[in-house]
């Protein structure tokens, strides 16, 4: 069986980020992107003909090589914080 990729695009330009997870139901794929002042990172989501690209929100202390987010059954997003000091994971609520 042959596989066809193409990128996802949004009003034409391709969305652009990094580390895309899809949802549960495969409707929508969360990705990351740096912030407007080149920080790490935003939490975006797309649906998956384009449409609707939002930011969702910042992820403090989010770390490119040490950090890990995913969204659980309910749509809940969760990531881990890089603190070596402590083995926190963090909610982050989307309103």
């Amino acid at each position: 069986q042959a596989l066809t990729c193409a990128p996802v695009l949004n009003a034409g330009t391709p969305v652009r980020g990094l580390r895309p997870k899809w949802s549960r139901d495969e409707r929508q794929i969360y990705y990351l992107r740096h912030s407007d002042e080149g920080e790490c990172c935003t939490l975006w989501v797309v649906n998956r003909d384009g449409t609707a690209n939002t930011e969702l929100l910042e992820l403090p202390g989010y770390e490119l090589n040490n950090s890990y987010f995913g969204i659980d059954h309910e749509g809940k997003i969760f990531y881990n914080h890089p603190d070596r000091s402590s083995a926190e994971v963090w909610l982050a609520a989307v309103e």
